[in-house]
């Protein structure tokens, strides 16, 4: 095989500045996605690192990256990858066949800006069932510009995005977990724990140069997520955006075996500061059992929603046959707490948290699914198992209750940080956002310790085509109907 002179070149400068045996190596691509690729596939060793010089590289093809090795640019203001005209690969995809550490850090993703469909800067994709997951993922100190989904989590997946600026990116983030293999392994799911992949000291980005977007994160098939310590500037974003963060329920009846369309398990949000100019929905739950604490929001809200809920299978034609049996729900909203937020500097407002649709009244109600305050042993609910249409084996996931909240260790230990000397969350504000167009500079932690590598499971199944939401008419329950304009429409997810 005949070798480009810029691959020799890059092998030569890796190889002669290798450390002795037993030791990581550096390997310094031209930064290309070929030069990558080709130091990955043939010489990079589980902790090593492949380096990208400064500049702006065009890649028209991704890179995957199937070892525990680091993928290091020379700063997110030095290196950047440009997603090529008409490319939708993701540019680079982690996908490793153990549970290794794999980071990628310093490194600016351009890509065009708008919802067009999907336009993923680093996909990660964990196994789908099986005995094992990813749980030593990081994506640090990168400047993320545009795209959709610019970090897409599958299946089994922890890990932590730290550090990073996102610019008027469609969403963020979407995590699809392995279904009913997610729910299974979470049993009755706990708060607090290293089971998520969290997204903490971000700065997101929203302002004239993204006209619409449905969300920044959302999550389904037993995804969990755990925002914390970020910061989201939307002051000089003037489109219309359903939520900053939503949450699907399950997207049809359970059916007794793996069918992809279960709810998201939890998601915390705690300890951000969330400034925008005018909107009416934040935050919108649809499923699972969720933490929000001890966040500044800032921006005009009226009698909009700061949290909303819905159940979809109360509201007609979105999951048939619409339930009429009555609370619970399957996947519905539970054991969720909301609580020390303020709004404009005030405390929060009961006003402000309620059902989106007059449907999901029945299902979701304060003082039984969701409180106003921590959860205690007085924040209790025997939830009964789901009647007709579910099926009498449908695995309800809501009992034992939740009486209590421990913050998992912030910072996250992947960052390599010392952690903060108490695990409670304080109400201090975030650092103050980058400016977009500056990004920040990246560190050069090392790599963690791989760890003993274990058998992959089968392969994943295909991902069905996704069940689409509905559209949503705001209806508040003890307050008056929220009236936005215009309307958001309710969203599909594809996986």
């Amino acid at each position: 095989m005949k070798i480009p002179g810029t691959l020799l070149l890059a092998l030569f400068l890796g190889l002669c500045l290798a450390p002795q045996c037993g030791a990581s190596t550096n390997f310094y691509s031209d930064g290309s996605a070929a030069s990558v690729q080709y130091l990955h596939d043939n010489f990079a060793q589980d902790g090593d690192t492949i380096t990208l010089p400064s500049g702006t590289f065009t890649w028209s093809s991704g890179v995957t990256i199937s070892k525990g090795i680091t993928l290091q640019g020379n700063g997110s203001g030095s290196t950047i990858i440009q997603r090529a005209s008409g490319s939708t690969v993701p540019i680079v995809l982690i996908e490793p066949t153990s549970d290794l550490p794999v980071r990628v850090t310093g490194i600016r993703f351009n890509s065009p800006v708008g919802q067009n469909g999907d336009l993923q800067s680093v996909k990660v994709q964990g196994p789908y069932g099986g005995s094992w997951g990813l749980t030593q993922v990081r994506i640090d100190n990168c400047y993320f510009y545009g795209g959709e989904r610019t970090v897409l989590i599958r299946y089994r997946v922890n890990g932590v995005a730290d550090h990073n600026t996102f610019q008027d990116c469609a969403y963020i983030t979407e995590f699809y977990g392995d279904d009913d293999y997610a729910w299974t392994r979470a049993g009755t799911p706990t708060f607090g724990t290293s089971d998520a992949f969290f997204f903490e000291d971000n700065s997101i980005v929203l302002d004239s140069g993204l006209t619409y977007c449905d969300v920044q994160s959302d999550q389904n098939t037993g995804g969990k997520l755990v925002w914390r310590y970020n910061t989201f500037d939307l002051t000089a974003y003037t489109g219309v955006f359903g939520s900053i963060i939503g949450e699907h329920g399950n997207q049809a009846y359970w059916t007794g075996s793996n069918d992809w369309l279960r709810g998201g398990i939890a998601c915390e949000f705690y300890n951000n500061t969330v400034r925008w100019g005018s909107a009416f929905r934040i935050l919108w739950f649809r499923g699972g059992r969720n933490i929000v604490a001890n966040n500044a929001f800032t921006g005009t809200l009226g009698s909009g929603a700061l949290v909303s809920f819905d159940e979809e299978e109360g509201i007609a034609n979105v999951i048939p046959p619409t339930r009429t049996s009555g609370w619970p729900a399957e996947d519905q909203v539970n054991n969720t707490f909301i609580w020390n937020n303020t709004l404009n500097g005030s405390p929060q407002n009961p006003a402000n948290i309620y059902c989106w649709q007059t449907g999901s009244l029945p299902f979701i109600q304060l003082g039984r699914d969701y409180w106003l305050e921590p959860p205690s042993i007085s924040t209790v609910t025997d939830y009964p198992q789901p009647g007709s249409p579910s099926l009498p084996g449908y695995p309800a996931a809501y009992n034992p209750a939740v009486t209590s909240w421990t913050p998992y260790t912030y910072p996250h230990p992947l960052t390599g940080s010392s952690p903060s000397p108490t695990p409670t969350p304080v109400a201090s504000p975030t650092p103050t956002l980058t400016p977009p167009g500056v990004p920040p500079a990246a560190t050069a932690t090392p790599s963690p310790t791989p760890t003993v590598t274990q058998t992959p499971p089968p392969t994943p199944d295909p991902a069905p085509t996704a069940t689409p939401t509905a559209t949503a008419t705001p209806t508040a329950s003890a307050t008056p109907t929220p009236t936005p304009t215009p309307t958001p429409h309710g969203h599909g997810h594809r996986h």
